[in-house]
């Protein structure tokens, strides 16, 4: 495939804050077509109908902001990450794994695809460099939930396992979505935003399936 073919099969990226409704979109855009290729994460009781998040790029994210000290549950999740930290090693490491990833798979895609991981919100930068070194071009799709109910739901799925806290959840929120459009500004990277609870009134969902 020449890479003035690549120009035709754009990849989408599902983001958002976690808890936001990013699986019903996943899902709703491969009931739409799109490709999701790779090993989707098996869903459980928090999720289901699955995650529609890809288990190695999803571990790949988890790792590196793990490694940058900004796991996105943590106290220092809602923190920016560290000017130079695309330029770090383990961030030139995740760079390299990615690049081979999506250079095999958009050798295999003749229409749009997808790759759904809410810490793509954070890491976003790193996704530019690497569809630029592919010439890759990208579309961002936001998933945005209101921040209560977002609350709420970490809460009950994380205040054990991460020691989430009401106002932990609300600066996460609020730091994962800023991020998201910062970096996208920066980049001119078109956004198509989507609200949650819009997929439960007939006529919203409706609009928001022809967005798609």
């Amino acid at each position: 495939m020449s890479a003035n073919s690549h120009l035709t099969t754009p990849l989408i990226l599902v983001v958002g804050m976690h808890r936001s409704g990013t699986s019903l979109l996943g899902s709703i855009l491969q009931r739409l077509g799109i490709a999701m290729p790779g090993e989707l994460i098996n869903g459980d009781h928090h999720n289901p109908g699955g995650y529609f998040e890809r288990a190695d790029i999803t571990a790949l994210q988890e790792d590196l902001l793990i490694s940058l000290g900004h796991w996105w549950p943590s106290e220092t999740g809602s923190f920016s990450l560290p000017n130079n930290w695309l330029g770090l090693p383990v961030s030139q490491t995740a760079r390299r794994q990615l690049h081979q990833w999506l250079k095999r798979d958009l050798n295999q895609q003749k229409h749009a695809w997808a790759i759904k991981d809410p810490r793509t919100s954070l890491l976003l930068p790193l996704w530019n460099q690497v569809a630029a070194d592919l010439n890759l071009p990208l579309k961002i799709v936001l998933s945005v939930r209101d921040p209560a109910e977002v609350m709420v739901s970490l809460l009950q799925r994380d205040s054990t396992t991460a020691g989430m806290t009401a106002w932990r959840a609300q600066q996460l929120w609020w730091h994962h979505n800023r991020q998201l459009l910062l970096d996208a500004a920066k980049a001119d990277l078109p956004i198509l935003t989507i609200n949650y609870s819009d997929w439960f009134v007939a006529h919203k969902a409706h609009r928001q399936l022809e967005a798609l």
